[in-house]
This record gives structure tokens, C-alpha cells and sequence, in this order.
């Protein structure tokens, strides 16, 4: 598998349809999507209803009274669920244009750059 998509969400289930179809929509399609929500459980049942078998769900209890560290041990767990060559991370209301893991695909094949924030930019 060459990508894994990391949606990291709490609380934003107004955008993450919104999230996961930019993602499920990629052009290129060797890739896995993987949901941590450290949510209300509500969340879980409207993903896992309509989007069954495209996404890995995993729903993260809160392990620290600041939110940045519970983001951080959400981002650290999928990590270790992910099967990708490579990392993309996004927020529940963050989206991805169509064709950027086809881009980061013909970028890292190329060897053209090691990290990329947002639009592909060649380091």
C-alpha cells in the first residue's frame, strides 16, 4: 500500500463527510483511510453506516486534559494501524483536492522531495 489518510477528528461532524469523500474520491487509489475520533460514539454509527468497508474507524478515549496531547496520542495510534509507505494527515474538516495523492505519488516516485505541507512543494 503506498498511502495511508489519517483523518484525525473530535467534534467536527458537520465537516467530516466532507473529509472522507475528498479522500475517497483521490484519483489514485492505493491507499487506506484511517479515522481516529475521540468524539461522542454517535459519530461512530453515521460513519460506519455509510462508509462500512472503505474506512478503518477507531474511536480514541481521551487520555490528557489538553487537547493538543490527545490529537498527538490519536496521530501516534494510527500510525501503528497504518499499512502506507507514506503518511497523510488531514482533520475532520480539512479535505483534499481529487488528484493530490496522484501528484504525491508521481512526486515520491521521482524522489523529488522527503516532506510535504499542503500543496506539494519540492524541498
Amino acid at each position: 500500500m503506498k498511502f495511508s489518510i489519517i483523518i484525525n477528528t473530535h467534534n467536527q461532524e458537520k465537516f467530516i463527510n466532507k473529509a472522507i469523500r475528498s479522500s475517497l474520491n483521490q484519483t489514485f487509489k492505493d491507499f487506506e483511510l484511517i479515522i481516529v475520533d475521540s468524539s461522542n460514539k454517535k459519530l461512530k454509527s453515521k460513519i460506519l453506516t455509510k462508509y462500512k468497508n472503505k474506512v478503518k474507524y477507531f474511536h480514541f478515549q481521551s487520555k490528557s486534559k489538553y487537547p493538543e496531547m490527545n490529537q498527538m496520542y490519536k496521530i501516534f495510534y494510527a500510525f501503528k494501524k497504518s499499512k502506507g509507505k507514506y503518511i497523510c494527515l488531514m482533520d475532520g474538516d480539512d479535505f483534499f483536492k481529487k488528484n493530490k495523492l496522484s501528484l504525491l505519488n508521481k512526486l515520491t516516485s521521482e524522489k523529488k522531495f522527503t516532506f510535504n505541507q499542503d500543496n506539494p512543494i519540492i524541498v
